[in-house]
């Protein structure tokens, strides 16, 4: 039983709830920002995901030098207390098998808790082909 108009399991008790998706109240929000990139750092951060483990906030990303999914993209983290103040950002793992100026790339595929664990996936490319795909790719778990 649904206790209150505030409740958001009510929203899976009546699917009739989202037939006027513009009539839901607004959720209040603010924003801050988990890392700012610098100039002669990694400049091009996408694939973000976010996650809550131990009373902490965790936060994953790819980053890379120049472009989506270019040459030398890596997965770095991020952890905060409060959602707002942020870690400097560490590094989960470089591409393989190359590094920074070779042809490999990682890309972010989420974080998450899975069996009690604090868990990422991470896809892992020998080079990005353009016109022929991902070659070499593999797909890790990090706990």
């Amino acid at each position: 039983m649904v206790n209150s108009d505030r409740d958001p399991t009510r929203l899976l008790a009546d699917d009739s709830l989202f037939s006027n998706p513009m009539e839901l109240p607004e959720a209040p929000g603010k924003h801050h920002t988990v890392y700012r990139a610098e100039e002669g750092a990694r400049c091009f951060n996408l694939h973000s995901y976010i996650t809550r483990y131990e009373d902490k906030f965790w936060a994953c990303w790819s980053s890379g030098w120049t472009d989506e999914e270019g040459s030398g993209q890596c997965i770095v983290y991020s952890m905060s207390d409060d959602g707002y103040s942020w870690t400097d950002p560490g590094v989960l793992t470089e591409p393989e098998p190359d590094g920074q100026g070779g042809e490999g790339v990682c890309i972010s595929r989420g974080i998450f808790v899975q069996d009690g664990a604090l868990t990422a996936h991470v896809a892992h490319l020998d080079r990005l082909n353009p016109g022929v795909g991902w070659e070499g790719l593999r797909l890790a778990r990090y706990r």
